[in-house]
């Protein structure tokens, strides 16, 4: 019972032939991340204004689970996975779209939990310190 526990826990796709790599996820993720910098760029020249946007790499992915394929071509198929920032971590669930052998983000929902290790913003030089307990 658990040995067939164990394997179920192992299992990432529900059609492993037609799963994506966590190096094919990545590739997808900054293909969007870089589709999205250039609209940013795009619409700040359009408007007469400017847009600020810090791109950052995501640097891995993990926990990657994909369900059935849905019977379109190109073949597409909806994933869960992890996806990590130097600013935190972005849960994300997404349909991914199979062209050749390169997959591509048709949508996705995100998720974005910041890092703990963010820096802190600097104390008030103007802030009362607190009363000592003595």
């Amino acid at each position: 019972m658990i040995l067939l526990l164990a394997m179920a826990g192992a299992v990432r796709c529900a059609m492993p032939v037609l799963c994506p790599t966590d190096a094919q996820v990545l590739s997808a993720l900054r293909i969007r991340d870089s589709a999205v910098a250039d609209s940013l760029t795009a619409q700040a020249v359009a408007g007469d204004g400017f847009a600020t946007y810090a791109a950052q790499p995501v640097e891995r992915v993990t926990d990657v689970f994909c369900g059935n394929a849905f019977a379109d071509d190109p073949i597409k198929i909806a994933c869960k996975f992890t996806a990590y920032y130097r600013s935190g971590r972005a849960y994300t669930v997404a349909h991914l779209v199979q062209r050749g052998e390169l997959w591509t983000i048709a949508d996705a929902l995100v998720a974005m939990r910041p890092s703990a290790t963010r820096a802190r913003p600097a104390p008030s030089p103007h802030a009362v310190p607190a009363p000592s307990r003595r």
